[in-house]
């Protein structure tokens, strides 16, 4: 183990040249003239003021010390008003990934133990975990259960969800559990006798603070709470916890206000192990009035109460106090345990008692015909169907549950499928054609669809030859040859291996206009769904574009963005052949395509063969590019240009063009009307020069245009929004 001193000063090192610093390290007296650190700096350390949320998130830029080592993007949640982005390095990564690992051995959870995140905003952490979100319903808790039987033997979430879940199945037969992990609330006693009666498992408590590296989880031994002194140097400062975490040297965060109210034991306990033990009194804004004093939220006991199984309390002005309950009976709710303990901690109040029904509440989806359900799906954006979701009634009703499990999936895995998903496409592979020929069509679209979710599964040819013999079936039958559905066909050519990417060219019915196809709302998606697969692809083998035009997904869904309107073949096998590397179909020549496209079709196949004439074909495109948005694509292509030649950026020229085209702009003024996805490669290799340079809020802000789009993580920040929020069960509603 480092010596933390060691650690303290390398990253007070790195602090001192930051601007967010400058004055607080030089009040304190951590730097001399020359703005190094001190040799004996301890003490200077501990007259350093302690550094606010809302100071970072007024500023950030401030504290971005590097721009090119970042693999890690983390958003605070915003309780205490602004929510931060933060950045992180590989080093801070693997010490994350590290003390996870270490903590669940202590409860025996191995990399072969997944964990399943239930109704909270919790992302699945490690590639074998999941995330079960969106309101807890029928189908909810029927998924849940499924889950259990299956791989999941430890469950995650925030106390209060998981406890109205236990309600639910109090006196259900569960499968075996591991463990329950309670997290990002204060656990109280009655939740842990009512997990354990429910789950027939321990309680683990966890702490956590992600933008400060904090992890911990209480013992197997003792049940102390343990704080990972590895990652981070603690400190309380009048009750609340300060930390400096030991790992951050991309934006690094010294004395860091989180917001929780500690107390260190100090004890050592028979576990001997070597970090802090701890009691979380709560956040510093969860205060409660009490009959003695105002207490912090986790200072005061919530015990289990005879015949209720889950309560919140909210205190109100004057003496009025709200009750939610869920008792063990709806038809009787002995109140005596809950009067006794109001009156030891309120005293005399005006108490209001509503109860929650132990009853599941059934899902409620609109209704609709195959007809209206097909027009929504080909001609209208897909967002609106997810926020007011309609299900036919008729023969597209499974092809329609199976098209929204992949879009708007419950289970968020890191990766993998869901298994109730992978039993409905076999389900709808192995099911006879339909009759009415629109449904059949959609249903075969589907299948090939799901192949982007497949990729890697043994299944993935087999579904696409199902797939792909009923939609040529009944476009051979209706003698659609210009159908656009037949784009569908190809799609999974840019993610399935090269010798089944080849032959699917090979097979495919050549009808199909090659110069211009009218692509349909679902030929969009499955392109833009397929896109991420082949990212994936790209990782595993490269060609040089993709190498150092990264991330090549952001290159993708630019062309698509443009080339929409003209979208035709050429444009999908340059796609197939530069996901892949090699030539999985001969180009050829362009047809009838237009002289834009065909010069940039040019240009972009001299970059993906490493052409001698690489410059010959680009000042070819730019002598063509005669409308508004061809000059402005120039721009962009330039850029790729400059990458995929090696050459430095001149943030002088640039500046300008990010600002116009990229969204990039300062004092935290984005222009979110832009799409800045095409631009994330140029972004990304600009944010480090123009922090070199002092322009940090402009490279800070590179890194927040950078996001690279990716549909689990947007499905679940839709999902989680506003039903799968943390919930204070003690509150007092009083501005105290």
């Amino acid at each position: 183990m480092q010596n933390p001193r060691i650690k303290i000063e390398r990253v007070l090192t790195i602090a001192v040249k930051l601007p967010g610093y400058e004055q607080r390290f030089r009040e304190a007296g951590l730097c001399d003239r020359n703005g190094n650190i001190i040799t004996d700096w301890q003490a200077a350390f501990q007259r350093l003021r302690p550094l606010e949320k809302k100071e970072v998130c007024q500023n950030p830029h401030l504290f971005l010390a590097n721009a090119s080592d970042v693999v890690y993007r983390g958003m605070t949640g915003g309780t205490r008003g602004k929510s931060l982005v933060y950045f992180a390095g590989e080093e801070w990564n693997h010490s994350r990934i590290t003390a996870r690992k270490k903590t669940l051995a202590w409860w025996g959870i191995d990399e072969d133990i997944p964990i399943l995140n239930v109704g909270s905003r919790l992302f699945p952490v490690r590639w074998m975990d999941g995330s079960l979100v969106g309101e807890i319903h029928r189908e909810f808790i029927d998924l849940f259960l499924h889950l259990l039987k299956s791989d999941f033997r430890v469950i995650r979430g925030y106390p209060s969800k998981l406890c109205e879940i236990a309600a639910y199945l109090f006196h259900v037969q569960l499968p075996q559990v591991k463990a329950v992990i309670c997290t990002g609330e204060c656990l109280y006693a009655y939740q842990i006798s009512l997990l354990k009666s429910v789950f027939n498992a321990p309680v683990i408590n966890e702490y956590g603070c992600q933008e400060t590296g904090i992890s911990s989880l209480t013992c197997p031994e003792k049940g102390c709470l343990y704080l990972d002194a590895e990652r981070c140097f603690y400190e309380i400062v009048e009750g609340e916890l300060v930390t400096t975490d030991l790992f951050n040297f991309t934006m690094p965060l010294i004395r860091y206000k989180c917001g929780d109210i500690l107390e260190f034991n100090g004890e050592r306990y028979e576990c001997d192990r070597m970090d802090l033990t701890t009691k979380i009194k709560g956040r510093i804004e969860d205060k409660v009035r009490t009959l003695i004093g105002i207490k912090y939220a986790g200072e005061i006991e919530l015990p289990p109460l005879e015949g209720i199984l889950n309560y919140q309390i909210r205190r109100r002005k004057n003496k009025q106090v709200e009750f939610l309950l869920q008792p063990t009976d709806r038809d009787r709710i002995p109140l005596d345990g809950l009067k006794n303990w109001t009156d030891d901690i309120f005293g005399e109040i005006e108490a209001q008692i509503y109860t929650r029904s132990r009853e599941i509440p059934e899902t409620q989806y609109k209704s609709c015909s195959d007809r209206e359900w097909l027009k929504i799906i080909r001609d209208r954006p897909w967002h609106e169907w997810l926020n007011s979701p309609q299900f036919p009634l008729g023969e597209a009703q499974k092809s329609a549950q199976l098209l929204y499990e992949f879009i708007n999936p419950r289970l968020i895995l890191y990766s993998g499928i869901a298994p109730s998903t992978l039993k409905l496409i076999y389900f709808i592979k192995n099911s006879s054609p339909y009759q009415d020929s629109e449904i059949e069509k959609i249903t075969a679209r589907i299948l090939l669809f799901s192949c982007s979710f497949l990729a890697d599964h043994s299944e993935a040819f087999s579904v696409y030859k199902s797939g792909a013999e009923r939609l040529k079936r009944v476009i051979d039958r209706d003698k659609q040859s210009d159908d656009p559905a037949l784009l569908d066909l190809l799609i999974p050519s840019l993610y399935l291996e090269e010798d089944l990417a080849r032959s699917i060219w090979e097979n495919f019915p050549l009808e199909l206009n090659h110069d211009r196809i009218i692509l349909d709302r679902f030929n969009i998606q499955n392109l833009l769904y397929s896109f991420e697969t082949a990212w994936h692809l790209t990782n595993r083998k490269q060609s040089k574009i993709a190498k150092l035009i990264k991330p090549l997904l952001s290159l993708l869904m630019g062309d698509l963005e443009f080339f929409s309107s003209r979208f035709n073949l050429y444009l999908l096998s340059y796609w197939c052949n530069l996901v892949h590397g090699v030539e999985i179909i001969n180009i050829g020549k362009n047809g009838n395509c237009d002289r834009f496209f065909a010069s940039w079709l040019k240009w972009r196949k001299a970059m993906l063969e490493n052409c001698g004439k690489i410059e010959q074909y680009f000042d070819e495109l730019k002598s063509v590019a005669k409308t508004k948005d061809e000059k402005a694509r120039i721009l962009l292509e330039q850029g790729y240009h400059t990458l995929f030649l090696e050459r430095e950026f001149k943030i002088r020229e640039w500046l300008p063009i990010l600002q116009k085209y990229a969204g990039l702009k300062q004092r935290n003024n984005l222009n979110f009307a832009i799409d800045s996805t095409p631009w994330i490669p140029i972004l990304r290799s600009l944010a480090q020069p123009l922090l070199d340079s002092g322009k940090s809020e402009l490279a800070y802000q590179c890194l927040l245009l950078s996001a690279l789009p990716s549909s689990r993580q947007s499905v679940f920040d839709r999902r989680t929004k506003e039903v799968n929020e943390k919930q204070a069960v003690l509150c007092d509603l009083m501005n105290i």
